[in-house]
């Protein structure tokens, strides 16, 4: 992925250039995955769970009594199988580091977990919290239409 160097718009009028930073900083669809972030058995796990569906919107909330179960893909990818047979993925904001063999924990008064929630990473075994992470938006997906003959 390209870098770019970020200047203020001061000296960017001062050399003669036209700021255009807001159209190059990301061309990828919000909820996009970076599958190329991925290795080959995170990827297989990821088309598995996601087989046959396509990504068709974003939620900023979710019911933790609908949750089925959690997938954990990678830090920056987890899967949540709902009871309702809804698929969803959040790809927590810089990821949940040391996730594997570790649970997250929320401390929410209510039933939903949002985007901007934060959740601790922590091993029950031992009782050691390993950092936090904050969700980012819920991609809905769902089965791809069928195409007509």
């Amino acid at each position: 992925m390209p870098r770019f160097k970020q200047i203020s718009a001061g000296a960017a009028a001062g050399l003669g250039l036209v700021v255009v930073a807001p159209l190059l900083i990301s061309a990828a669809e919000p909820g996009q995955i970076d599958r190329a972030a991925l290795d080959e058995k995170q990827l297989a796990k990821l088309d598995q769970l996601l087989d046959g569906r396509e990504a068709t919107g974003e939620r900023r909330c979710i019911s933790q009594r609908l949750i089925r179960n959690v997938t954990t893909i990678s830090n920056d990818v987890l899967v949540y199988n709902m009871r309702n047979g809804d698929v969803l993925v959040n790809q927590p904001v810089k990821g949940c580091p040391n996730l594997k063999n570790n649970t997250l924990v929320t401390n929410r008064p209510v039933d939903l977990l949002c985007k901007g929630d934060v959740a601790t990473i922590t091993d029950f075994r031992s009782g050691v919290t390993y950092g936090s992470c904050q969700f980012s938006m819920f991609t809905e997906y769902e089965k791809a239409e069928e195409a007509a003959d």
